[in-house]
């Protein structure tokens, strides 16, 4: 499915989804997948312009899979800006919901790191924006499916967990090649989970969703510890 102000296509099986220029509100572009197969013999770029504008959104685009199987040869970009154009000027979202889709794979991954804010554009007063990874647990014993890249892995912007799981360690991400993390990624788990990175080459990421009781007891350990300050 998708909708939004841009998607383009090209021979060599590269896509861009990114939506129109304009203020941070302005329109995204979206393609969902519940099923079949995407297979894109070059890259995906997910929130990409072309344009050297700087105090503008120029592209939104945001890519969410649930189901089938997506291939992309070469990288998947997310939030990357074309060439030397600034990347605070684009915006990217990439979703993977729950653990029924096939298989996801690419050649390379990157997600950039920049911050759209009031520093870009006086006039815009929202909190900042920033590109996203984001996977989404849904809650089954098989919670959520797994991005396997061949080769290496930037991550920015924003690592979103979300969502419910049964207490054990799940990757969510596996890679062959070196793992790049910026100092300003953000992490973003459910209260008590914890994320491995793995050993920067040739790894994985995984979550680590803990036992009930375990839950518990950090939260009576975070009540004495607010009651020691009171006293």
């Amino acid at each position: 499915v998708y909708t939004g102000a841009s998607y383009q296509q090209y021979g060599s099986g590269e896509a861009h989804v990114c939506g129109g220029s304009g203020l941070p509100d302005g329109p995204w572009s979206v393609i969902t997948q519940h099923g079949g197969t995407m297979n894109f013999s070059w890259h995906l770029h997910v929130g990409k312009h072309a344009r050297p504008e700087t105090n503008t959104i120029q592209g939104r685009g945001r890519y969410i899979i649930s189901g089938g199987t997506l291939t992309v040869f070469y990288h998947i970009t997310v939030g990357v800006a074309y060439g030397s154009y600034p990347d605070d000027t684009c915006l990217g979202e990439f979703i993977v919901v729950g653990g029924d889709a096939d298989q996801i794979s690419a050649g390379g991954l990157v997600v950039d790191d920049s911050t759209y804010d009031s520093d870009d554009n006086p006039g815009y007063s929202g909190p900042p924006l920033r590109s996203k990874l984001e996977f989404q647990f849904d809650g089954d014993d098989d919670p959520i499916q797994q991005i396997d890249i061949s080769g290496n892995v930037t991550l920015g912007g924003i690592l979103k967990i979300t969502g419910s799981a049964p207490a054990g360690t799940y990757t969510i991400l596996t890679y062959g090649g070196d793992l790049t993390l910026s100092d300003n990624l953000d992490a973003q788990l459910p209260a008590g989970w914890s994320i491995d990175y793995g050993t920067g080459s040739d790894s994985s990421i995984t979550v680590t969703v803990p036992e009930p009781a375990t839950l518990v007891l950090l939260g009576l350990g975070g009540c004495l510890a607010l009651l020691r300050r009171e006293k």
